[in-house]
């Protein structure tokens, strides 16, 4: 190649994370239910946030959640740790117009309410990956 040549570089694809299969944390943070409680834990997760906030909640399974509060961006992924206060993230659930976290204590144990999340905040959504739960 000579100098002073121009060559046209190939723009950077974007990284895709490997799927994630649903799965729900036990109450420790040490692993997980197993699959049928798994699914009874998530749905009982599901009907109370649909009790809490009054609408239907989508099919969708949520598993990572970025949105921002005020002006800090923040992280919910279930199984893990919130970013806001260390609390253990035990189901996402989406709603048409917002989502509502489910932590250890607020929201899944019911000594404080679950986290809720508008559509306007949210940075970038990540779900449990379908085929690979069934």
């Amino acid at each position: 190649m000579s100098c002073g040549a121009v060559t046209a570089l190939r723009p950077v694809q974007p990284r895709h994370d490997a799927p994630i299969e649903f799965f729900f944390p036990n109450a420790e943070g040490t692993g997980v239910a197993k699959p049928d409680q798994a699914e009874v834990l998530w749905q009982a997760c599901r009907k109370s946030s649909e009790r809490d906030t009054g609408q239907e909640a989508l099919a969708r399974r949520v598993y990572r959640l970025s949105y921002s509060h005020d002006g800090a961006d923040v992280t919910a992924t279930v199984g893990r740790p919130w970013t806001a206060n260390g609390e253990l993230v035990m189901a996402i659930i989406a709603f048409p117009e917002m989502y509502s976290i489910r932590c250890l204590f607020r929201g899944f144990l019911k000594s404080g309410d679950p986290i809720a999340v508008g559509r306007h905040d949210v940075i970038r959504v990540e779900d449990f990956d379908e085929l690979a739960s069934l």
